[in-house]
């Protein structure tokens, strides 16, 4: 029976959020082919054969044909171990595990990012036009979160693949009978619902079918099908050791990853100079990114006070009337074309204006998300990362993915406990994602990590007591669990925090780091006799920091120490208010906000079914 999918939906509503877990990563990257690489290669074949077994676990062989154009040593194939699932209304997260990798060629392996990133090639050795690839791995999903049903949701070709992919076909083999109208493909974009050119044939329970058109860098194939429920039987990870083995292998591990941090992930003592400016060539983006080591939209955002600083933009507050209640809007009026050499900055002017010269709201809603995405994909590179860290942190990083798998199996695996406390054991689980959310949100230091450290183990701790309270009539016939599972959770405490600060910074990252410390500093401690004197050698002193202000997230404590002193409204603000500092702070908050959530809106959806890059796998990968 063959079927052709033709039909075409928006693209499904999905909200950028800073509550990001610690180990998923979790920036969207949305394509752009400025940062393309089809230039130097691209896939002109793409095979992928899947056989789904009963307990959950997809044997996968992928052949890849790649066509270099110039030289190249080879590949690197990014395969995901943690996802989340987007479905209509619903999403859901699972650990995968990647076992049995072989590959066809010469090849290593590193952790980037919870991906587990394979890199084909020699180092001696480069090639030029079709090289073929062949790797075969069995990716395990584990337990199916979802309720009265099953569901196979992978991405074929996952969204990061940054070239485009010709002649992409697959095979699924089902291990038992399905409903064929359960069945459904998507490509495109992240979060894109389109159906159409994708040709597929159902023979018994296989599937085989292929892509007519070619997918272009960061789009993605997804397949999605619904399944009765117990199709999967005896997913999950389940592994016996004795009880004693499942009490020491926490505490080893706990010691080995102290170990590793005091010998690799200890940074050297920071020298903080007091500095009235921020470092030398540094916008407010390249700032954030030399602070955190990472960037996000916000940050991004932040160059629009940054040019308009430097004459390229004026902001204008505007007002409007819907149904007869007026409304304070914004528009931006481009004042000259950008004639600077930092490429972020001219993309992020081109995003702006693109089509005409003066925008509003509507102008940036559900598409200059786009450009924040390709502008975060630009800065947040492996280059420049390796300028700021030192390279062996990924090793350090997968060594403690590794013993953080060994304390789930002595944890999970004890004969008995997981089935004596089901599902209400992730009550445990609670601390860690809220601990692995304040990171985020609250840059932690080398001042503050220690209290971190203390109060996420005490906060683990308690929680454990309220689940052997719970449970104290069934568990205290079972006391060797407990102290098994208690041991592993506090060694994995460890590891997590560990895994948090064992990225060392290089030499100039340290630099950097403490000139940017005493910078910061300086913004929150600054009196009022000094900021007189700085305004009075240089009166746009306030807003030339003001953009740093912004991702450093001092902008209402710097805004507010000058409520007393005299400054000029600056000439690429227009508003019909009479300027003042309390004014100008509505405008932070009001303005800005609404900057923002125009800027970082995407196109929203109704439809059902999955979502192109939604499911589980997939990843993508590059040439070198």
């Amino acid at each position: 029976m063959l079927k052709f999918n033709s039909k075409i939906n928006k693209i499904k509503t999905r909200r950028l959020t800073k509550l990001i877990f610690l180990f998923l990563i979790a920036i969207l990257i949305v394509p752009n082919n400025t940062f393309a690489n089809e230039d130097e290669y691209y896939i002109s074949k793409y095979n992928v054969d899947i056989k789904v077994n009963r307990n959950n676990i997809l044997d996968i062989e992928e052949t890849i044909t790649a066509n270099f154009l110039v030289e190249k040593h080879g590949i690197f194939r990014k395969i995901p171990t943690h996802n989340t699932v987007v479905r209509e209304g619903s999403t859901s997260q699972n650990r995968a595990r990647i076992l049995n990798l072989k590959v066809s060629d010469e090849y290593e392996t590193s952790m980037e990012n919870e991906n587990i990133v394979i890199k084909i090639g020699k180092e001696d050795v480069t090639h030029t036009g079709e090289v073929n690839y062949t790797i075969k791995y069995s990716y395990d999903l584990g337990r199916d979160p979802l309720k009265n049903k099953d569901e196979l949701y992978f991405n074929i070709i996952g969204t990061g693949w940054d070239t485009r992919i010709e002649n992409v076909s697959f095979t699924i083999h089902m291990p038992l009978e399905f409903d064929e109208e359960k069945l459904g493909f998507t490509h495109g974009q992240d979060g894109s619902s389109l159906t159409d050119n994708i040709f597929y044939s159902i023979n018994e329970n296989d599937i085989k079918g292929y892509y007519l058109s070619s997918l272009n860098p960061y789009e993605a194939l997804t397949v999605r099908l619904e399944l009765t429920d117990n199709y999967f039987t005896n997913s999950g990870y389940k592994v016996s050791y004795k009880n004693i083995i499942a009490i020491i292998l926490p505490f080893i591990t706990m010691g080995l990853a102290i170990r590793l941090f005091y010998k690799y992930g200890k940074d050297e003592e920071l020298i903080e100079p007091v500095t009235f400016y921020p470092p030398e060539d540094m916008n407010s983006l390249d700032l954030a990114y030399k602070y955190k080591g990472y960037t996000t939209n916000n940050d991004v955002i932040s160059l629009l006070i940054y040019l308009a600083n430097k004459g390229y933009i004026k902001i204008e507050e505007i007002t409007k009337k819907e149904f007869l209640v007026k409304k304070e809007e914004f528009k931006l009026i481009k004042l000259k074309d950008y004639d600077g050499n930092n490429d972020q900055e001219r993309v992020f002017m081109d995003g702006l204006f693109k089509e005409k010269d003066i925008i509003e709201k509507k102008d940036l809603e559900n598409s200059f998300y786009k450009t924040l995405s390709a502008i975060n994909v630009s800065v947040n590179t492996f280059k420049n990362r390796k300028k700021m860290y030192q390279t062996g942190s990924a090793k350090n990083r997968f060594i403690l993915f590794t013993f953080l798998i060994v304390n789930a199996f002595c944890m999970v695996g004890i004969p008995g406990f997981y089935y004596l406390m089901g599902g209400f054991a992730l009550i445990a689980f609670i601390p860690i994602l809220i601990f692995a959310i304040i990171p985020v949100v609250i840059p932690i230091t080398e001042r503050t990590k220690w209290v971190f450290i203390l109060v996420l183990i005490l906060t683990q701790i308690i929680s454990n007591l309220f689940i052997i309270g719970l449970f104290g009539d069934i568990i205290t016939l079972q006391t060797v669990f407990i102290i098994a599972y208690l041991t592993g959770f506090i060694s994995n405490l460890v590891l997590i925090t560990v895994a948090k600060f064992i990225t060392k910074r290089t030499e100039y990252g340290n630099k950097i780091l403490g000139e940017i410390y005493g910078f910061r500093n300086f913004l929150e401690l600054a009196e009022k006799e000094k900021l007189e004197l700085l305004v009075s050698e240089n009166p746009k002193y306030f807003y030339d920091i003001l953009p740093y202000t912004y991702v450093l997230g001092l902008s209402d404590k710097w805004i507010n120490k000058f409520e007393s002193i005299a400054i000029e409204q600056p000439d690429w603000y227009s508003s019909n208010s009479t300027f003042n500092m309390l004014m100008f702070n509505n405008f932070m908050h009001s303005t800005l906000s609404d900057v923002n959530s125009a800027m970082a809106s995407m196109p929203s959806s109704s439809s059902g079914g999955g979502f192109s890059g939604g499911g589980s796998g997939g990843g993508g990968g590059g040439s070198w």
